[in-house]
């Protein structure tokens, strides 16, 4: 008879060591991928977690759900956010209905409409939908969008809130460099030089090492030349 499965065989998810590797390479590949660093990750983890989550929504409901976000990645934005903003309508208590509220904010975003996005990520977290994943990635666009409106100090909680819950390591990792380079947009140095050392700690195997590597250089040498 199969026994418990143990934390090393959890460990060893397939569903979490794929979804770990498409972040490694939408890292590695930023400017391709530009807005899409969580997206692509919760396309694919939506039908995992909708399996797993136990989701108390009718059939339709779920049916509707998983159409959507296939529509969505296939690029049919058309159609998939039609169904999205009607999901957030008659299912808001429902799982599928708050996600829904995740992806038209991810939608506007890509639109370049940044009010509208923020009204829809706000909306998503306010839901309470108990997604870390998602959540993470609405607090990582919301920092992103703060910068776009000049207040690093916004962003910066607000990376540092979606580094908090983000599940997975490389997301963790990306979202602590985002908040070294939101501290270093305000000014404050001696903070943003402080995320790049732990970074530079924990993730000596992340693709952006690098990156971090050569912008402690280049903070040191700002700070130096003062």
């Amino acid at each position: 008879m199969r026994g418990k499965v143990t934390k090393e065989e959890l460990r060893k998810d397939p569903i979490l060591e794929f979804i770990t590797k498409v972040m490694n390479y939408v890292v590695r590949n930023r400017e391709k991928v530009l807005w899409g660093v969580v997206i692509i990750i919760a396309a694919f983890v939506a039908g995992y977690f909708f399996f797993s989550s136990g989701s108390g929504a009718p059939p339709q409901v779920k049916l509707s759900y998983i159409q959507a976000v296939s529509l969505y990645m296939s690029g049919d934005t058309t159609n998939s956010v039609e169904i999205f903003r009607n999901l957030a309508q008659t299912a808001s208590s429902k799982i599928e209905g708050k996600r829904s509220l995740y992806y038209l904010g991810d939608f506007y975003l890509r639109q370049g409409n940044i009010e509208e996005a923020e009204r829809y990520y706000q909306r998503f977290l306010k839901s309470k939908p108990h997604d870390p994943l998602l959540e993470s990635g609405a607090y990582a666009a919301l920092g992103s969008i703060a910068l776009s409106k000049g207040d690093p100090q916004k962003a910066l909680q607000d990376y540092l809130r979606a580094e908090e819950l983000a599940p997975f390591e490389s997301q963790k990792a990306l979202y602590l460099y985002k908040a070294a380079l939101a501290a270093e947009a305000a000014g404050d140095y001696k903070k943003a030089l402080d995320f790049l050392e732990e970074f530079e700690q924990k993730y000596k195997d992340h693709p952006l090492y690098g990156d971090v590597r050569g912008e402690m250089k280049f903070i040191k040498g700002a700070v130096s030349a003062r």
